[in-house]
């Protein structure tokens, strides 16, 4: 009886075929599984924070009696959304607040996340903050992102309908993977342009903690304090116009490199 030292036809045959297929779903895993935290980003929101009733920090020295961190950081955002529409036009931009209003924490967090984005797009949430310390000697930038493993229900009775098909095809433990991955690239983004922008600045990095607005808004989110008003030397950079551009701009390229990353 002969017995061939090959294996039949058949069967080689059949093995190509599951390669093939296998290597087919990973294609096709690559192509079709994008979810929000992965498409592009069509929509901006800016909060300025405080405002109205809450002043935020407060400070006083003999060149001004009353220096509010509500003011301050208003300015700035209006100057991102400035700078932003002149180099991105197609992009939408929502601000929290546009004068001395006091939009609830819950207020600034629903208008992100309960926004309707336009079909396979993402948004960023960025809140732009002043600091305070007891301490005057106390200076410098610092960015915050949520907690890397705190896991926020990022699709429930609140989210439109219009917006549920950007969620479906991760699951919740990956989607705060995302979100925290992506929220610390937009960190590390703006920060890196803040660094390039204005040298001099004290860079005090990128910590993560358990804000409200960052779990709430349900996206990829950032806050940014542009510096402490408790220190003299920095509340007088903060109150001039020029310097206020200048964080304005760094943030915007920080935001705008974000977006074009995420169109690769």
């Amino acid at each position: 009886m002969f017995i061939s030292a090959h294996p039949p036809i058949k069967n080689i045959i059949n093995k190509k075929l599951i390669i093939f297929l296998v290597l087919l779903s990973f294609v096709y895993m690559k192509l079709y599984s994008t979810s929000f935290f992965d498409y592009p980003i069509s929509t901006v929101f800016i909060d300025a924070g405080h405002g109205g009733v809450d002043s935020g920090a407060v400070s006083s020295f003999s060149f001004n009696p009353l220096i509010e961190e509500k003011d301050i950081v208003l300015d700035i955002s209006l100057k991102v959304e400035e700078y932003l529409s002149k180099q991105m036009p197609e992009l939408k931009i929502i601000q929290t607040r546009y004068d001395d209003s006091f939009p609830s924490l819950q207020e600034r967090s629903e208008l992100a996340y309960k926004t309707i984005l336009d079909d396979k797009s993402s948004s960023l949430f960025v809140s732009i903050h002043a600091n305070s310390s007891l301490s005057s000697s106390a200076k410098g930038v610092e960015v915050f992102t949520k907690l890397e493993n705190k896991i926020i229900n990022l699709v429930d009775e609140d989210t439109p309908i219009d917006n549920i098909d950007l969620f479906v095809n991760d699951n919740l433990i990956t989607l705060n993977k995302k979100q925290y991955s992506t929220s610390l690239s937009l960190s590390d983004n703006i920060l890196e342009s803040i660094k390039k922008n204005i040298p001099h600045v004290v860079n005090r990095g990128i910590k993560s903690d358990d804000l409200y607005v960052l779990n709430v808004c349900r996206t990829t989110a950032t806050l940014v304090e542009v510096g402490f008003i408790s220190n003299e030397d920095e509340v007088k950079l903060l109150l001039d116009n020029v310097y206020r551009d200048k964080i304005a701009k760094a943030i915007s390229d920080g935001i705008i490199k974000t977006i074009n990353n995420r169109k690769r």
